[in-house]
């Protein structure tokens, strides 16, 4: 039996269900029940019938399906080596960002693009006064590391226009 073959008898034996984010190596995504954006996943983690949702990509997903999910649910973190773990504390701004399509767009193109160091274990975001904008803290060998914002550059209120910024 092959390792796909494996999983897929796990699925079934743990009533489990693989949902992977479009940035998760294809090996994962071929394996995967749903496959899609985070908005996208954590809305269809939603309705899922299944005890256990596998979520492969990033932490506030898994966070976003327990708000409407099933009581009794786990959530398998599955830690990349290529892209550090993203962990969102500011849950409300999180949810502004996600709510606004053009925002959610440029904020997943932004973390794509800019925080994918493999000798970072994790990055914290946390709220900042901006709006659409986090605070952010690198954690490297269980220390802190660099510290920024990742900004959100709104220009005359014209959302297609605008973008995400690093600033250390």
């Amino acid at each position: 039996m092959n390792i796909t073959e494996e999983i897929q008898d796990l699925k079934r034996e743990k009533n489990a269900v693989i949902l992977a984010h479009y940035y998760v190596n294809p090996e994962i995504q071929e394996i995967a029940d749903y496959i899609g954006d985070s908005y996208y996943l954590s809305k269809v983690a939603v309705d899922l019938k299944e005890q256990t949702i596998v979520f492969c990509g990033v932490s506030f997903m898994g966070e976003s399906a327990k708000e409407g999910g099933p009581e009794t649910w786990k959530h398998l973190s599955v830690r990349s080596t290529s892209r550090p773990r993203l962990v969102f504390h500011a849950q409300k701004r999180l949810r502004e960002c996600v709510a606004n399509k053009t925002v959610r767009g440029k904020l997943a193109r932004a973390l794509r693009d800019n925080f994918h160091s493999s000798y970072v274990e994790q990055i914290d975001f946390y709220h900042d006064f901006a709006p659409y904008s986090f605070f952010f803290q690198e954690v490297r060998n269980a220390r802190d590391g660099i510290c920024g914002g990742l900004i959100f550059h709104d220009h005359q209120n014209d959302l297609k226009k605008a973008s995400y910024s690093v600033h250390t």
